[in-house]
């Protein structure tokens, strides 16, 4: 069974989470973090030059960062958040009779 190298077990994984933006605000997200990413991990970070095996220490291990942001689909619909008026006869929580 493939393991992490050792020191690595608790440094590494994956974070998640799902925001509610315009298309507009899930540009300006974007851009942000993925100049962060630039500056640390990108094209031109400071460990760029591993690259090459003979400058890389003994102990250093292949770790692959990804920056992803896509809309989510295939999502149920939300509850709906209106609550039903007591005074309501139909029972419907759309006030659509039927």
């Amino acid at each position: 069974m493939a393991r992490w190298p050792k020191g690595l077990e608790d440094s590494l994984g994956a974070t998640t989470t799902r925001l509610y933006v315009t298309p507009a605000e899930a540009d300006q997200l974007y851009t942000e973090l993925y100049a962060v990413f630039e500056r640390l991990v990108g094209m031109h970070h400071r460990y760029a030059d591993r690259r090459d095996p003979k400058l890389r220490p003994a102990d250093a291990v292949p770790v692959e960062f990804v920056l992803m942001a896509y809309p989510v689909l295939d999502l149920p619909p939300l509850p709906e958040t209106d609550e039903v008026d007591e005074g309501d006869e139909t029972g419907s929580e759309t006030g659509v009779d039927g």
